[in-house]
């Protein structure tokens, strides 16, 4: 219980953007959200450590958010057939 609390003070009052929602139930499913986005990021930082035969802890966090951003546009224009998590087969 100490780890949630202290990954939720760091979520809420180490954000430089703050909690957007006004109603509590609002708040819950924003940081729902954060743990989601934040859970995502390193299963794809693992995934990709683990497919270069790189040790996961080497990789920067805030580096692989630079490269998800760099990426996203690239992403917008593919149709789902296209995009490389939803292909079948």
């Amino acid at each position: 219980m100490l780890y949630l609390n202290q990954i939720f003070r760091e979520l809420v009052l180490g954000r430089k953007t703050h909690v957007r929602s006004q109603k509590p139930r609002e708040v819950v499913q924003e940081i729902y959200g954060w743990l989601l986005a934040h859970w995502s990021v390193r299963v794809l930082m693992f995934q990709a450590a683990t497919n270069a035969g790189v040790p996961p802890l080497r990789l920067s966090f805030t580096g692989t958010l630079r490269v998800i951003r760099r990426a996203i546009p690239k992403f917008q224009g593919l149709q789902t057939e296209e995009l490389p998590f939803f292909s079948i087969g």
